[in-house]
């Protein structure tokens, strides 16, 4: 199967200044300051200037999709990081940012059912993201379910964490050894799907930026709805949950990471939608206490709802720590039935 083409970075000093931008940027319709919008950060990183904007970008994606001439800042000041020297933590350090252990499902029994998922075969790749294992397995039963029906059956290589706490701490040295290993666990030329609108991004979007050897794990890498939408025939029911809201992450808005609009639409969730930025999921503005702050931009949003389904583990992560149900915090294989 051929996925989304990849496309050229645009430079940084491309920029036009129009403003197009800003009222898309969260950070900087949080702070209202020049140097905290992509057209800002952009300027400063044409000249190679320092600035507190920077760091507080939430890689979202969010200004590249408004702009005329396809201008993204967090593409090229990835690109701009990733061939510098960045830092090297300690190990022991980075574990300690491994948030999972409050969020978890307590799932000390998870295992694999081996009808329908192998760890040396099958018809598809599956990514078994973090989130996937830890915070909400539901959904991977749901989906082994779905493919009981199908009769089909998924390998599920030992593959590593998807790198973002390293990117976001700026270890870009067990970022690359993460990745690498990613790219040898994935080595058939056989579709990846992930439940992870992250993964999705930083397998198709910053690996990339690591090398040219990565774009073709990064074009067969899919969310997983995009792709069961495109090649089964499915319908889709909500469970038993009267008021509940999906939210879109913001790399599932990204243009040519996936076509989740369309798969909505197809099956007949498109009007029980919304689109906003949850405050990132990076490690570096969590010890800032930035995602704390920035609650109050999204918390109006949900009073009326008793759940909200996000497809992000990043997002599920802000929403459970920053919320208290209702609403509950579910993914959306979690709430809906495909059949």
């Amino acid at each position: 199967m051929t996925g989304i083409k990849l496309t050229e970075i645009r430079k940084p000093e491309d920029c036009v200044r129009c403003g197009k931008c800003l009222p898309h940027c969260p950070t900087y319709r949080f702070f209202l300051r020049e140097d905290f919008s992509p057209r800002g950060r952009n300027f400063l990183l044409s000249q190679s200037l320092a600035g507190e904007g920077l760091a507080y970008c939430l890689l979202c994606g969010r200004c590249e999709r408004v702009c005329p001439l396809g201008v993204s800042f967090p593409k090229g000041y990835l690109q701009s990081l990733i061939k510098g020297k960045g830092l090297n933590l300690p190990l022991p350090a980075i574990k300690d940012l491994l948030f999972w252990k409050d969020l978890s499902q307590k799932n000390e029994a998870f295992s694999l059912d081996e009808r329908v998922f192998s760890l040396k075969e099958g018809e598809f790749y599956l990514y078994l993201s973090c989130g996937l294992k830890h915070l909400y397995p539901k959904a991977l039963a749901n989906f082994a379910d779905l493919l009981k029906k199908e009769g089909l059956k998924v390998h599920v290589p030992q593959a590593n964490c998807c790198g973002i706490l390293y990117l976001s701490l700026k270890d870009f040295r067990r970022l690359k050894e993460f990745a690498k290993n990613n790219l040898l666990a994935f080595s058939e030329e056989k579709p990846i799907l992930t439940f992870c609108a992250t993964c999705l991004w930083m397998f198709r979007e910053v690996y990339p930026l690591i090398s040219e050897n990565f774009r073709g794990l990064a074009e067969r890498t899919y969310f997983v709805l995009d792709f069961l939408g495109k090649n089964f025939n499915l319908q889709a029911e909500i469970e038993d949950y009267e008021k509940v809201l999906f939210h879109k992450p913001c790399h599932l808005g990204s243009k040519g990471l996936a076509n989740i609009d369309l798969t909505l639409f197809n099956l007949g969730l498109n009007n029980k939608i919304k689109d906003f930025c949850c405050g990132s999921g990076k490690a570096d503005l969590w010890l800032k206490g930035f995602q704390k702050g920035y609650r109050r931009a999204w918390l109006r949003e949900l009073s009326a709802f008793d759940v909200l389904a996000t497809a992000c583990t990043g997002c599920f992560y802000n929403f459970s720590k920053l919320l208290k149900a209702p609403p509950l915090v579910k993914h959306w294989l979690e709430v809906i039935n495909l059949k």
